[in-house]
């Protein structure tokens, strides 16, 4: 069994013995030693500092017929400190899925492994920063931590906070009650409610005026309700010699899904992060396409109002008539 320690030294007594008598000898790489004249026995009492982990002393001897022989002793130095760890701050509520969780994690000799949740990642070094993703659950989530030395010592923290999401009502006239039953608000298609606790058939929310109640879990959606007509802005059609280039935006409180310009689909709408003054704007297109003659008159005498229709995931849709011009 090898030998173990705590000490970061050790004291050994080397007793060096050759009946024809020995010249030389060296115990690992802190002493040489050289006899004037060769002795056949050398005692030695000799303090060896140790590093953490395996620790191999080998003493070797020279005869005077230059036999060499070696004999050597492994240690193992052992230390009962725990490694650190330190967590990256982590808000009291988080409204996504999962969650990067940042652990820093440092030992005064190496880190095995770190656990998170059962799951290990392992690490092999005296420190390491770790990103690992933590599923997010509605309501009170707990995450254990544990960092493991390679010599088994361990630390462990807990990591707390709360899951919520945001819902939303999916008709008009949805009732939040408190817990007696009383009747606290009611809710209109689309309003958001933030949901922190979801075990159905309820689930308890928090109103936007801070406000706690229950609602019928089936009343609630995770989706955005889209419950407005999609609609344009800033549309221009510019007359460019014998073609038209027409180019604006769209918009929907939820997505748009399609845009028809004099009967001409536009394959390329381009999410834009612009505020528009207008309901419902939340998701923002820009669209660019330009129409042959064909399409709006052969001649200038000719030229003829465009159509535009945009429609939105539920099949609402708006038109909108624009006439070409000459912008300078």
């Amino acid at each position: 069994m090898m030998n173990q320690t705590e000490s970061p030294q050790l004291r050994v007594k080397i007793t060096i013995a050759d009946i024809l008598g020995v010249k030389s000898g060296k115990v690992g790489a802190w002493q040489e030693i050289r006899f004037r004249e060769p002795v056949r026995r050398y005692e030695l009492d000799q303090i060896i500092p140790l590093e953490l982990g395996i620790n191999t002393i080998t003493a070797i001897a020279t005869n005077i017929e230059d036999i060499s022989q070696e004999s050597s002793l492994t240690v193992f130095r052992i230390e009962r400190e725990p490694p650190q760890i330190v967590i990256s701050p982590v808000p009291s509520q988080i409204y996504e899925d999962q969650f990067p969780l940042g652990i820093r994690v440092s030992d005064n000799h190496m880190v095995a492994f770190v656990s998170v949740n059962g799951r290990e990642e392992p690490v092999m070094q005296s420190h390491k920063d770790l990103t690992v993703t933590v599923p997010v659950a509605i309501g009170e989530n707990r995450v254990v931590v544990e960092a493991v030395d390679v010599f088994k010592n361990a630390a462990r923290t807990l990591v707390r906070f709360n899951g919520v999401r945001t819902m939303y009502a999916k008709n008009d006239g949805i009732k939040v009650s408190d817990a007696q039953g009383n009747l606290l608000h009611i809710l209109m298609k689309g309003d958001p409610v933030t949901v922190f606790s979801h075990t159905p058939p309820q689930t308890w929310v928090e109103l936007s005026r801070g406000v706690r109640g229950v609602v019928a879990s089936s009343d609630l959606q995770r989706e955005v309700v889209d419950i407005l007509p999609p609609g344009f802005w800033d549309v221009q059609a510019k007359l460019d010699g014998d073609s038209v280039l027409v180019t604006g935006f769209v918009y929907d409180d939820k997505e748009v899904v399609s845009l028809f310009v004099a009967g001409q689909q536009v394959q390329a709408l381009t999410p834009v992060n612009i505020t528009i003054p207008k309901d419902g704007a939340k998701k923002v297109y820009a669209f660019s396409i330009t129409l042959k003659p064909a399409a709006v008159g052969a001649l200038p005498d000719e030229i003829k109002p465009i159509e535009l229709a945009v429609y939105d995931t539920v099949g609402f849709f708006s038109t909108l008539i624009v006439v070409p011009k000459v912008y300078r």
